[in-house]
């Protein structure tokens, strides 16, 4: 029972913070179209075993793009509201829209995502429950309207 009442405050949780706009920041001054989801050069870590994420909200069919690297390996998934708060919840994946399938580390993975209007997550996953992978990005991670 309390299991479900966490699902349901984290559902609307959710829910309200992708309705009031999520994560939209302004165009990049480097020149890229689109918004700017995640800066080129941001790098950081990602724990062994877990995830981050960009959540965000569009009104039209639109296309993510960048390039980015791992040191360790990593998966990119694009996930519903609903997949997502099963991922926090369980650190498991039980359904995404598109998956990047495992990015060899070390390697440059050039990101080239369409989506439909609506509420979206953007989850960088660490598949390796030994080591933390670093993520580094060598273009502006945008989000373009099509």
């Amino acid at each position: 029972m309390v299991v479900v009442a966490i699902l349901i405050v984290l559902v609307v949780i959710v829910a309200a913070y992708l309705w009031t706009g999520g994560f939209h920041r302004p165009t990049s001054p480097s020149g890229s179209a689109g918004t700017v989801l995640l800066p080129d050069g941001f790098s950081y870590s990602i724990m062994n075993g877990q995830f981050s994420d960009v959540a965000f909200h569009i009104n039209s069919t639109s296309v993510i793009q960048g390039k980015l690297n791992s040191s360790e390996g990593v998966l990119v998934d694009v996930m519903t509201p609903a997949e997502f708060v099963h991922l926090a919840i369980t650190l498991n994946v039980s359904g995404y829209q598109w998956t990047s399938g495992p990015v060899a580390d070390r390697s440059i993975y050039n990101l080239d995502v369409t989506v439909d209007p609506g509420g979206w997550f953007l989850a960088f996953l660490d598949p390796n429950a030994s080591f933390p992978t670093g993520l580094s990005f060598y273009s502006d991670l945008t989000l373009t309207p099509t």
